[in-house]
């Protein structure tokens, strides 16, 4: 007798090495994570900074007598939402384990944790963070001068078009 295809694949992946090569996938983006600086520590704390400042800047703008103790009270706050939705819940690390298995395979990903941590990993883990930031700020500066051109050459196309 012949077992239809669809429960072949059924029982395969029912079977625990498909749950441990999932978990072991896992363990695999959390090192990756963790090696790039984008763990869930990481991205968690960073949010607090970023959450913590804007609101306080917010806050001071709309009540500038607000006393100091008021700085405790959001961090405080934002602090237990992030940690409450980002750590606890394990909700954005299994986010980001779904992002990667989906796009990598497990031996795809080992091959990316041998080379983050390779000599040349780590010096392109070192310098990424300013070679962004020098890129980002080229691209503004090119944006403001095409922007500059790019409205003068429309008005003036639109001006002979007779369109304005």
């Amino acid at each position: 007798m012949k077992i239809p295809a669809v429960m072949l694949c059924a029982c395969l992946f029912a079977m625990p090495g498909y749950a441990q090569s999932a978990d072991e996938k896992h363990a695999l983006v959390d090192s990756l994570l963790e090696l790039t600086g984008q763990s869930v520590p990481t991205i968690a704390s960073q949010f607090s900074r970023l959450f913590n400042d804007s609101l306080t800047r917010q806050l001071r703008a709309s009540y500038p007598n607000l006393p100091a103790a008021a700085n405790s009270v959001v961090k405080e706050e934002v602090d237990a939402v992030i940690y409450s939705r980002l750590i606890a819940s394990d909700a954005y690390a299994n986010a980001m384990r779904e992002i990667y298995t989906e796009a990598l395979t497990g031996p795809q990903l080992r091959e990316l944790l041998t080379f983050y941590r390779s000599d040349l990993g780590k010096t392109l883990l070192r310098v990424t963070p300013a070679i962004n930031a020098r890129s980002s700020q080229l691209g503004r500066e090119y944006g403001e001068r095409l922007s500059a051109e790019i409205r003068r050459r429309v008005s003036q196309r639109l001006e002979k078009e007779e369109l304005l």
